[in-house]
């Protein structure tokens, strides 16, 4: 597993929220693996998938990432609250992947 990633392909953007998007969705996508089945694959799902972020191919399991530089102390601020309770209440709710970044190196964490 790599704990680094090119940083030249978040280039074209200005935000450093942005920066750390596009960065931290393409190191999942080249280093997750599912935790439901043996899968080595996450499929990335279309932008603005509300809750969603990530696709098992093989189980269909859902992943939400959360990537953050400072560890939150108390609370995960999540902007799309309606569209997680919903997944919540019909059963379907993602698995939080939460990564954590650096300007050295990235390091996941799965809760």
């Amino acid at each position: 597993m790599m704990l680094r990633c090119d940083t030249s392909i978040a280039d074209a953007y200005n935000s450093e929220a942005q920066k750390s998007r596009v960065l931290s969705e393409k190191w999942i996508e080249s280093n997750g693996y599912c935790l439901a089945c043996e899968s080595d694959i996450l499929r990335q799902t279309t932008a603005n998938t509300r809750a969603i972020d990530f696709i098992c191919p093989r189980c269909r399991q859902s992943y939400e990432l959360k990537a953050f530089r400072v560890r939150p102390k108390n609370r995960l601020v999540d902007g799309a609250y309606s569209a997680l309770m919903g997944r919540i209440l019909d059963g379907s709710v993602p698995t939080l992947m939460m990564l954590e970044r650096s300007d050295l190196a990235l390091r996941m964490r799965i809760s």
